[in-house]
């Protein structure tokens, strides 16, 4: 499992200030894709095998809420599935207050909370310990990942990519 940004004991609460600051940072961007996201379009599938766009935006604030249940209970095993909304803006309102949920149960987590280690899957079908403080840095890299795809769907649905890391051709900065 990579290690994102790696809490040595003694700055534990430092690292927790600062994946706050990236945790926040990053959110905002994603809303700014999500938000930008036609309403009309959330049935598109690119491909079979891909999901569809309001499946795509449900799986930020699923992912969310199941890696800190799993923090905070050490099981992330199970837990009932549910289907989206029906339009787009149910489910980023929705996403906002799971965020801000999320973000405050982060801010509670003392020094032992953040260096506690829970059992998840390191490997298919396998089982591992792994630090809380590495599972909340692949949390925000999944959110990450899964935007890069929203941009993709939202390039294809005929929306404007919003400015994410650098200009885009619907933004540009010159």
């Amino acid at each position: 499992m990579p290690k994102q940004m790696e809490a040595k004991p003694d700055t534990t609460m430092m690292w927790k200030d600062e994946f706050l600051r990236v945790w926040e940072q990053e959110y905002q961007t994603t809303l700014k894709v999500l938000k930008a996201y036609p309403e009309d379009k959330g049935d598109l599938r690119p491909h079979e095998k891909l999901r569809t766009a309001r499946e795509l935006v449900w799986g930020f604030t699923n992912g969310e809420t199941w890696m800190l249940n799993g923090i905070m209970s050490g099981n992330f095993m199970g837990g009932e599935r549910v289907d989206p909304p029906s339009t787009m803006r149910e489910i980023i309102d929705n996403f906002e207050k799971v965020h801000s949920d999320a973000i405050m149960k982060v801010r509670r987590m003392n020094q032992s909370d953040l260096n506690k280690m829970v059992n998840f899957f390191i490997g298919p079908g396998k089982l591992g310990n792994v630090k809380v403080t590495d599972l909340l840095g692949m949390m925000v890299m999944d959110q990450i990942h899964h935007r890069g795809q929203m941009s993709v769907y939202l390039r294809i649905a005929g929306g404007k990519v919003p400015s994410i890391y650098g200009p885009t051709a619907d933004e540009p900065w010159m």
